[in-house]
């Protein structure tokens, strides 16, 4: 038998309602201060993490009230289906997706996170108590049906790829109906579109787009349109193609990071080709969207930078280096290798598609796959999307923690808080796209635009990391990716940070992320009950 605790901060535990009675659920253990409430233990003779986790969720049933339906002795989990299991080196994460009859019930999701003893640390995601809601199983649409009503709506000139279509449950009012989720990657206009189809008369309940660039945010802040960039070639007359290395190691050119700095191209490794001798590794693989991928039979990449192949090695190898890099910090990534196209189009921007798990660089302006911060950018989306699931598209605030994420990742990696210094060469006087090195305040500086608002969140990523160096912060942040639900807010990351904190380094950093976080206005609480209890909290702050 094992005893597995549990404990909350009081006011930590959300469950305001959203759509058909769906609850939020967060609630958070760590050492907590202020006071925490304690939680009834639980017993458990479980041995796998899923069993656990279920284990766990009954035995809350009426002790935290999240669910009513949990009262009934008769409920068994078996509307929570497992959807993934991850591991950390010291924590463990248990997904559940609620269905009804098998169906999915779109963005209902369970998460149970816990300490290497398989205690129970957290439980975030959202809930329907399908006891509460009316169920509307009524089909009239069919799915091509709903792809048409969809594709017609979108109005798109180019579709990437074929729609994709499975059925749902949607969340309306006091109800759950069924429906359809539809996914369409289009180019004109640009987005991963995902649709919510009401089967029975075909309405559209919602859309959104999981590509969050904004095609007009970079000329927007700076008030120019339609630049046109020549990259500066000057010193790559100068540069001779060394001898080929007697070892065998693959070799290409590549440029620094920042633009300011150094503008001359180096002579670098490319590590963890494969055998195809064309730019394909153990994490990577590059696809030129003008002509056929370079290939080399001795191992050379040599390419100066107004040849198309250049963006190949600077994409392989900036993403394969940052890859090595985050295996140090044992972080778990994809086996799948991601699929980066270079030259994707003429539009200065550059994305991530989370529905095909796959990288695309533009080439408006200075092209993107020039600029090694924009490149771990859009690297570092993917990174999480695959450990977080967090939806970008949903809002204001999860839209701006994707971003601000992977500011922060190019940032840290490079040392550097000013992001895009190659790519804002053609159209900004400060000499970088953003910059994670500013005064931005939780919730004033909001402007509701997920790159601007993504500054904040990365901003206070970066103050931590001046405080607790650069390993120790990236740790944290990497390993607090799996503590989040799928709609976080900045609150969700702060507790996924704290998380992070007690299960890797046992609660070491809390006053320093507590304090890092509480100076740009993020708090892990709105409000404290008693009055003392609030003056304790405060004076944390002021020490």
């Amino acid at each position: 038998m094992k005893k597995l605790g549990i404990f909350a901060i009081c006011s930590l535990i959300s469950l305001h309602s959203v759509d058909a009675g769906s609850r939020k659920i967060s609630f958070f253990q760590p050492d907590a201060t202020p006071p925490v409430q304690n939680f009834l233990s639980f017993t458990s003779s479980a041995k796998t993490p899923e069993e656990v986790a279920r284990d766990f969720i009954l035995s809350q049933k009426s002790q935290l009230g999240y669910f009513s339906s949990f009262s009934q002795s008769s409920y068994d989990t078996d509307d929570l289906e497992i959807e993934n299991i991850s591991e950390t080196s010291s924590s463990t994460h248990v997904s559940f997706s609620q269905k009804h009859e098998g169906i999915e019930i779109y963005a209902q999701q369970v998460k149970i996170h816990m300490k290497q003893d398989q205690s129970v640390l957290l439980m975030n995601g959202n809930y329907i108590n399908l006891d509460e809601v009316d169920i509307d199983n009524i089909v009239i649409i069919k799915s091509n049906d709903a792809i048409k009503i969809a594709l017609i709506d979108l109005n798109s000139s180019h579709i990437e790829k074929t729609p994709e279509v499975s059925e749902v449950y949607i969340a309306k009012k006091n109800k759950i109906i069924r429906g359809y989720k539809v996914e369409i990657f289009s180019h004109r206009p640009l987005g991963s579109f995902v649709y919510l189809i009401e089967a029975k008369k075909g309405n559209i309940h919602a859309k959104f787009n999981h590509i969050l660039h904004s095609p007009d945010h970079k000329f927007s802040k700076f008030n120019l349109k339609d630049i046109k960039v020549k990259i500066d070639l000057s010193n790559d007359s100068e540069i001779k193609k060394p001898s080929i290395d007697p070892l065998g190691k693959a070799k290409g050119w590549i440029h620094s990071p920042s633009y300011g700095v150094n503008k001359d191209v180096k002579t670098v490794d490319l590590d963890k080709l494969d055998q195809s001798k064309s730019l394909q590794g153990k994490s990577v693989v590059i696809i030129n969207q003008l002509k056929e991928k370079a290939k080399s039979e001795d191992g050379t990449f040599f390419f100066k930078r107004d040849n198309s192949h250049y963006d190949e090695v600077m994409v392989y190898y900036h993403i394969t280096n940052f890859y090595n890099y985050l295996k140090t910090l044992g972080v778990k990534l994809p086996k799948n290798k991601i699929k980066a196209t270079v030259h994707f189009n003429n539009d200065d921007n550059s994305f991530y598609n989370p529905q095909q798990k796959e990288l695309f660089f533009g080439d408006g302006g200075v092209p993107d796959a020039h600029d090694a911060d924009i490149i771990l950018h859009e690297y570092g989306h993917s990174i999480v999307d695959a450990l977080s699931g967090l939806q970008g598209g949903w809002g204001s605030q999860g839209g701006a923690m994707h971003e601000g994420f992977g500011d922060y990742f190019a940032a840290s990696f490079f040392g550097d808080p000013n992001i895009g210094e190659w790519d804002s060469s053609a159209y900004s006087k400060d000499g970088y796209l953003r910059t994670l090195n500013n005064a931005k305040v939780f919730p004033d500086d909001l402007e509701q635009e997920v790159h601007a608002d993504g500054e904040l969140w990365g901003a206070t990523l970066w103050d931590l990391r001046k405080k607790l160096g650069q390993k120790v912060t990236d740790t944290l942040i990497y390993q607090s990716l799996s503590f989040l639900p799928q709609d976080a807010i900045f609150k969700d990351g702060l507790t996924a940070i704290l998380s992070a904190d007690t299960t890797r380094f046992k609660g070491k950093h809390k006053k320093t992320i507590l304090k890092a976080f509480f100076r740009r206005g993020i708090k892990a609480q709105d409000t404290v009950k008693v009055q003392n209890e609030k003056e304790k909290f405060n004076a944390l702050y002021n020490e």
